[in-house]
């Protein structure tokens, strides 16, 4: 798979069709799960909730001084559903995070579900 930017964004080459590679590691997690043709496919630790105070649920970036933005944390939600939205019926992409802000439009299931029961 080769990286190249096209008009400033990142897009993959290599895969049955070049993608952007998203906003953060985990929405290109998804696409590159989708791009392998995964089915099931489940979020672990995507919650993607706003916290005013930080940007980050760790502190490993201190030198990041910026507060987040509820506008750009909207657009970055938009992201995650217009990717959801497209990848539609072709794939199952399941939720395992009770708390997720896109368990509207996902199914849910836990993860004890997921190791223990299957799928």
């Amino acid at each position: 798979m080769e990286l190249i930017y096209d008009k400033g964004k990142l897009i993959t080459e290599g895969c049955d069709f070049p993608f952007l590679m998203g906003s953060n590691t985990g929405l290109l997690a998804l696409r590159i799960a989708y791009a392998m043709k995964c089915d099931p496919i489940y979020l672990l630790g995507i919650d993607l909730c706003f916290t005013p105070e930080k940007i980050h649920w760790h502190d490993g970036y201190k030198e990041i001084s910026r507060k987040p933005k509820q506008d750009r944390y909207n657009i970055f939600i938009e992201d995650w559903r217009k990717t959801i939205d497209a990848i539609g019926d072709s794939r199952k992409v399941i939720s395992c995070s009770a708390i997720s802000v896109l368990n509207d439009v996902l199914p849910y299931k836990s993860l004890w579900s997921v190791l223990y029961d299957g799928y």
